[in-house]
């Protein structure tokens, strides 16, 4: 299902490729037959539907959710002449479940953001970032799961990962 933005990418990389070249940016050196170009997919809805564990949920013992909502994504990528890509999927995800055990209805809300830039025909430091984060409100105290992480990592001409960040918080309130 997130799958999807392949689809896309498949498409720019058929515009950028397909089309006569334009004027390179300034400093720029282009491979024959490369233009820049953009898309946008902005308003792709999808029902979603997946199983959590909420650990904070029936006085601490936990217990599984169903969410089910929808999932809104809006993918654009970016061809520059200097054939560098740059890709940023958002989702957007409005759910609700309800306990197996309790009961008890939730609420829940996920936001990612993920993005990659990188060079066609050289491999000179790709960069990928990701931030993710989801927020699951219950009824009453103490029910609500908050989970949040950010990754990002460097890759050098040489293959070698040079950085790489790593960000995870999960949090009962």
């Amino acid at each position: 299902m997130k799958r999807l933005p392949l689809l896309g990418l498949i498409c720019v990389l058929l515009l950028a490729c397909g089309s006569p070249p334009v004027a390179p940016e300034e400093g720029a050196t282009t491979q024959p037959g490369f233009r820049a170009s953009q898309f946008t997919d902005p308003n792709d809805f999808f029902p979603i539907s997946f199983p959590v564990f909420v650990p904070c949920a029936a006085g601490g013992l936990g217990e599984d959710v169903l969410l089910t909502g929808r999932l809104h994504q809006v993918f654009h990528v970016t061809v520059s002449n200097s054939e560098n890509l740059v890709s940023t999927v958002h989702n957007n995800e409005r759910l609700t479940g309800t306990g197996a055990t309790t009961g008890d209805k939730y609420r829940a809300t996920v936001g990612d953001k993920f993005q990659s830039h990188f060079h066609f025909f050289h491999r000179v430091g790709e960069v990928f970032s990701a931030v993710s984060t989801f927020r699951m409100i219950g009824q009453g105290s103490g029910t609500n799961f908050l989970v949040s992480q950010r990754i990002h990592f460097t890759v050098n001409a040489n293959g070698s990962v040079t950085a790489v960040v790593d960000k995870l918080s999960i949090a009962c309130k």
